[in-house]
């Protein structure tokens, strides 16, 4: 009986961590390719580019087929979803970039040039 307790118990733990994990990472996770796409925006950004939109162009470029499609799709899943400004926030913030968007608005406007950019690249 006691070991069917601890089993019980490992399950709970396991769950309670999931959950966590899921708390953190919010109700839309970033995919990789979003990941990847955000830490392409580090501290020197505005200073190799004329501003976001031609960094976006250029970390654009390292997407190819299918990881750009992936990006594209996940990026269509955000401008339609309804997050908060503060969850948008925390999924930015979930790639590692060291750009930082104020405005929710800022952000949303950011993200759709850059989902126009990649319907336009397949």
């Amino acid at each position: 009986m006691a070991q069917a307790r601890i089993g019980l118990i490992a399950v709970g733990q396991r769950t309670k961590k999931r959950n966590r994990t899921k708390k953190r990472l919010g109700r839309l996770p970033p995919t990789p390719e979003f990941r990847s796409f955000g830490m392409r925006f580090h501290q020197d950004t505005d200073l190799e580019h004329d501003g976001l939109r031609d960094a976006a162009h250029s970390a654009l470029r390292n997407f190819k087929g299918e990881e750009r499609r992936r990006l594209r799709d996940f990026i269509g899943q955000v401008l339609q979803s309804d997050l908060s400004p503060d969850e948008l926030r925390k999924l930015w913030g979930l790639t590692g970039s060291d750009v930082i968007f104020f405005e929710a608005k800022e952000f949303l406007a950011f993200l759709a040039f850059v989902h126009d950019q990649l319907r336009k690249g397949l």
